[in-house]
């Protein structure tokens, strides 16, 4: 991607999305710019956003395997969760509201419990609840980007040059 994705730092604590929440980072897909926020971002806003690209071009370039990984976050129980919190997130903004309304009815069967309904209905279940009524691949890039996020957190050495370069950054 050298040459094809630019960076841009801003500086705006007030800096808010489309829902009010705060912004530490976004990708600007038109522009192909990871806008990083000085002022809110922390050490995985990075990883998060540049994140975004990469898993756009895998979903373009091979699909199956673009699938095969939303299936393999969603088999884990941080997925699971994880899916859960998207859903509620960007639901109770009006983005994927009619997503959100169904998606607690059915939880509502199961006391709101994600692990019971992912018992009873299993995983094929649930990537084809997320990949029949999703727009624009929203959930599953967001389930894919926040587990690299997390992945790269988890694993990244506290002594590192890469996280003392971001510590200066950020």
């Amino acid at each position: 991607f050298e040459g094809k994705l630019d960076i841009e730092f801003v500086n705006d604590s007030t800096l808010e999305d489309v829902f009010g929440n705060p912004v530490m980072a976004y990708y600007n897909r038109k522009r192909k710019t990871v806008v990083i926020n000085l002022a809110l971002a922390d050490l995985s806003a990075p990883f998060h956003e540049f994140a975004h690209p990469f898993i756009t071009e895998i979903n373009r370039v091979n699909p199956t395997l673009y699938k095969n990984l939303v299936k393999e976050v969603l088999s884990t129980p941080e997925g699971r969760e994880l899916l859960k919190d998207i859903i509620n997130t960007y639901g109770e903004k009006n983005r994927l509201l009619d997503i959100n309304s169904l998606f607690d009815k059915m939880l509502s069967k199961y006391n709101g419990d994600i692990e019971a309904l992912y018992k009873a209905k299993g995983l094929e279940f649930l990537f084809n609840f997320v990949n029949t009524l999703e727009d624009n691949n929203l959930i599953s890039d967001e389930l894919l980007a926040f587990s690299l996020e997390k992945a790269a957190e988890e694993n990244m050495p506290p002594d590192s040059k890469f996280r003392q370069i971001l510590n200066k950054i950020i």
